[in-house]
């Protein structure tokens, strides 16, 4: 469960086999947080929920009990009508308004702040399709920063200002979420995993694994067939 403020770049990617289709893969609500604030002048109450808009400029992933409270109030959302609907909003709101500070991961660091105009917004689109069409073979920084007409160093600071992450940072993502998937659905051993994906030593894509998983590849794989 996530709440992406305005204007904040933000994908979500599912590694899937050609054809393969996940039914009821996510479920997507759109509100005006303009709206929001501008209804809190007339119905004081909203303005509870303004700390939340403020922060949500940064991205809040949420865990725990709250993800499955705002789970449960999303779903209702959706089979329902008219003032219905609101009334469920106003339900999701109040749960992640008022979620403890244990139930929230923010997925920017506070310093960022969008700064996606068209011109960053089709740079970054270029960058993500070069990305996601070759994440498990051979990126570089280099070939992305020719596919947008700028010297190196440029790109990367350009990059870095528009996304909030480093280039490196992405594709690295990107390699151990493709790994996660074929340790959980193939039989492959770990180091045929490691060099499929794109990292080209072992030891290395263990390091990386633990730091972004808090577990090995082989515990991960346990776990997710335990």
């Amino acid at each position: 469960m996530s709440l992406v403020g305005s204007g904040l770049p933000h994908d979500w990617v599912s590694d899937l086999e050609p054809g393969e289709v996940i039914a009821g893969r996510d479920a997507l609500i759109q509100f005006d947080g303009k709206w929001v604030e501008q209804t809190a002048e007339l119905v004081p109450e909203l303005a509870e929920i303004k700390p939340l808009l403020e922060q949500s400029a940064r991205g809040i992933e949420f865990l725990g009990s709250t993800a499955r409270a705002a789970a449960a109030s999303i779903e209702a959302m959706g089979a329902s009508t008219g003032l219905g609907r609101l009334q469920y909003l106003l339900e999701l709101f109040a749960i992640l308004a008022r979620s403890p500070q244990d139930d929230r991961r923010y997925l920017a660091d506070e310093w960022f702040r969008p700064q996606l105009d068209g011109q960053a917004a089709a740079v970054v689109d270029i960058v993500l399709e070069y990305v996601f069409g070759n994440h498990a073979g051979s990126v570089k920084m280099s070939e992305a920063a020719v596919l947008v007409g700028m010297p190196e160093p440029t790109f990367s600071k350009y990059f870095k200002r528009a996304t909030g992450q480093n280039f490196s940072d992405l594709v690295r993502k990107l390699r151990l979420a493709h790994a996660r998937r074929l340790l959980e659905h193939s039989d492959k051993p770990i180091s045929d995993i490691c060099y499929e994906v794109g990292f080209s030593n072992l030891s290395n894509f263990n390091r990386h694994f633990l730091n972004d998983a808090s577990e090995t590849p082989r515990s991960y794989r346990q776990r997710m067939r335990g």
